[in-house]
C-alpha cells in the first residue's frame, strides 16, 4: 500500500512596498503541487507604506520602511508565524490566530490553498 507524503509548507515574503497578494500565481503554481504555500504580510514595510503617500513623496516613504527597525520588525513576523503553525499538516483544521504586532500578521487558515 502506498503511503502519501504530507505537503511540504514553503513560506513567501513579499518585498519592500509589496504585499502577500502580489504573486498569488507563485501560492496557486505551489498549491498544485502538493505545497502549502504561506504568504506573509509586512505591515509597516508593505503597499501601504506608499499607497496613499503623494507620489513625489513615496521614494522618500519606502526609504524609511526600508530602515534597520522595520528590517528587524520583518524578521520577527517570520518566527511569529513559524511558531504558531501547527507541526503537522493534518493538524491544520483550525484558523490559528497570529498576532506577533497588533497589525503585522493576519489570522491564517491552515486549511485555505491558493
Amino acid at each position: 500500500m502506498r503511503r502519501e507524503r504530507e505537503p511540504t509548507t514553503t513560506h513567501f515574503s513579499h518585498g519592500l512596498g509589496g504585499n502577500r497578494e502580489g504573486s498569488a500565481f507563485l501560492g496557486k503554481h505551489w498549491a498544485a503541487r502538493g505545497y502549502i504555500a504561506v504568504f506573509l504580510q509586512h505591515a509597516g514595510s508593505d503597499d501601504s507604506v506608499w499607497k496613499d503617500v503623494p507620489v513625489p513623496q513615496r521614494l522618500a516613504a519606502l526609504k524609511v520602511a526600508a530602515g534597520f527597525k522595520d528590517f528587524l520588525l520583518r524578521v520577527q513576523d517570520v518566527p511569529a508565524v513559524l511558531d504558531h503553525e501547527p507541526q503537522r499538516p493534518h493538524e491544520r483544521q483550525h484558523e490559528a490566530g497570529i498576532q506577533q504586532r497588533e497589525d503585522s500578521v493576519d489570522a491564517v487558515d491552515w486549511n485555505e490553498r491558493l
